[in-house]
């Protein structure tokens, strides 16, 4: 049986926004281009071998500090490129979808865009779609970048933890390492995480297009609404955390989903690197792996929640602004009641 995917994903205003996408795209010179691929294949090698290097570290009971330690302040560099390229894609994303409606009503090819009867919420998702399946390749990478540096500065700090206090304070001969399996759950983790940032971020862009008339206000909302909704949420968990931290203590109401809400808020703020480091860590790797997946799979909730709320608050907009309504499923009695209503 064949996986038919939704219609959203292959129709024509999807179609249409990929092709504007990609004619519009600013092509870089030649020398930028060649820096800017040079730059990330050396990321790309750097990240890899830190990350390889502690899967064999931890595989073979060998300390892989040398391999760290041979590229020197390059590490820092690869850290940063990564951090730097989640921003910039970030960006583009918003760029992106923030000018897919705007563009239209600033040319005032809204109308022509409307009259053709395509309803409103499939011009919102097609233009989602479109900046998800333009930005998903680069996001891709994005994730696997982020995967190894994230299982490489989680391993490689609780590892110096455990040599420290083994050197320091004696009474511990030998640590645990993460097995292979929670390297690759760390990867699975942080990609995951990434493709959801990417779809709410595009959400939020196409949510501020639907509202404004011009771009450039479209992109400032649109930033605003992202930073807001994530930061609002965030503390919103943190308070219901706080509230109900000595109500949990002493009636004992689900422990578990107590300790995992902290999580929930540092996932939305990190984008679930702090709790993916935890997989690989040295001395108990795996204690909270169950904890780690409740709170991935609450936080990929919300990530879904926010991300229906943005593009449902971009239909009503696009409504607002004379697109057609979504028509409802009716049913076969309904159908003969509306065309034979005398029946």
């Amino acid at each position: 049986m064949a996986l038919r995917l939704p219609t959203f994903t292959h129709s024509a205003i999807m179609y249409a926004e990929c092709r504007f996408q990609e004619r519009n795209a600013a092509q870089p010179g030649r020398l930028r281009r060649w820096l800017g691929r040079g730059v990330m294949n050396l990321t790309l090698v750097i990240s890899l071998v830190l990350f390889g290097g502690e899967i064999a570290g931890a595989l073979l009971y060998r300390d892989p500090t040398p391999i760290s330690d041979a590229f020197g302040p390059l590490t820092a560099f690869a850290a940063a490129v990564v951090m730097t390229l989640h921003f910039v894609l970030m960006f583009q994303t918003l760029s992106l979808s923030a000018n897919s409606i705007a563009r239209e009503k600033l040319k005032q090819t809204w109308e022509v865009l409307i009259l053709t009867g395509i309803d409103a919420r499939t011009v919102v998702l097609g233009k989602w779609w479109a900046t998800v399946r333009r930005m998903g390749r680069q996001y891709l990478l994005l994730g696997l970048l982020r995967a190894c540096i994230i299982g490489w500065v989680g391993a490689a700090t609780t590892r110096s933890l455990y040599a420290y206090y083994a050197s320091a304070y004696g009474g511990v001969n030998r640590i645990t390492p993460p097995g292979l399996s929670y390297f690759l759950l760390l990867v699975l983790v942080v990609m995951v995480f990434t493709l959801a940032n990417l779809g709410f971020t595009a959400a939020c862009g196409v949510a501020a297009s639907a509202q404004s008339r011009q771009p450039v206000m479209a992109l400032i909302r649109a930033f605003a609404i992202r930073t807001g909704f994530l930061v609002g949420t965030s503390l919103a968990l943190g308070l219901l955390v706080a509230q109900f931290q000595i109500y949990f203590f002493v009636a004992g109401v689900n422990g578990e989903l107590f300790g995992v809400l902290p999580l929930v808020v540092v996932g939305l703020v990190d984008n679930g690197a702090t709790s993916a480091m935890t997989l690989v860590s040295y001395g108990t790797p795996g204690v909270q792996a169950g904890a780690i997946l409740l709170m991935v799979l609450m936080t990929l909730a919300l990530y879904g929640g926010l991300t229906w709320f943005m593009l449902r608050q971009a239909e009503k907009q696009a409504v607002k602004h004379q697109a057609l309504r979504r028509p409802r499923a009716m049913s076969v009695s309904g159908l003969r009641r509306h065309v034979l209503p005398g029946q």
